[in-house]
């Protein structure tokens, strides 16, 4: 069963302000049996400078695989110092490669809160290939695993949707809605991150 066109956001439009479309109703992607969720973020203490730390998370929120957490630091590169950006592309490829190494075969929705994540995956990537951009861009070595996770999701005919989602948002009373789903997602993938750093 695909995933319904309410929880996949066009990101061909830039969304940076905007949350998942996701609202409480008869075609909302929670109240579907078979599918994985799953929330990433990453965090960074000292951004941009030499002493910089970073770290990754994801949390699967929904599934066969619910309860499942993994957090870590950005290891070191001899080209670019761990960021907040490498912080949370990297949460994106390990849940994207975490779906892979557990082999789902049902729909898989990750949602990240960073536009840069969002648009490479889904839009940017691409388009950088395809116009011969790729060795401009930061992150190689992050942006070649993304490269190789995509082609694995192809040949496995996976149905993965990374979509962008509002971070840092005040829980909503409403604890059945879902919005408080998502936000609380969100929460615990950020809250993960940022205690790795610890």
């Amino acid at each position: 069963e695909d995933i319904p066109i309410e929880a996949s956001q066009d990101t061909s439009k830039d969304t940076s302000q905007t949350s998942s479309s996701t609202s409480t109703n008869n075609s909302s992607i929670f109240v579907k049996d078979k599918i994985t969720i799953i929330f990433t973020d990453g965090a960074a203490k000292s951004n941009g400078k030499p002493n910089a730390k970073a770290s990754y998370a994801f949390v699967v929120n929904h599934g066969p695989y619910k309860g499942y957490k993994e957090s870590g630091l950005v290891p070191i590169h001899d080209k670019y110092k761990p960021s907040n950006s490498r912080g949370e592309l990297l949460g994106m490829i390990r849940a994207i490669e975490y779906a892979i190494e557990q082999d789902i075969k049902d729909n898989v929705v990750v949602f990240c809160d960073n536009k840069y994540c969002v648009f490479t995956y889904n839009t940017w990537l691409d388009k950088w290939i395809r116009e011969n951009e790729l060795s401009s861009k930061a992150n190689l070595d992050l942006i070649d695993r993304i490269i190789s996770i995509k082609k694995t999701v192809k040949d496995k005919r996976m149905k993965v949707k990374v979509i962008q989602c509002k971070g840092h948002v005040e829980l909503p009373k409403d604890k059945t809605s879902d919005e408080y789903y998502i936000a609380k997602g969100n929460y615990d993938a950020d809250l993960l991150a940022t205690s790795t750093l610890k």
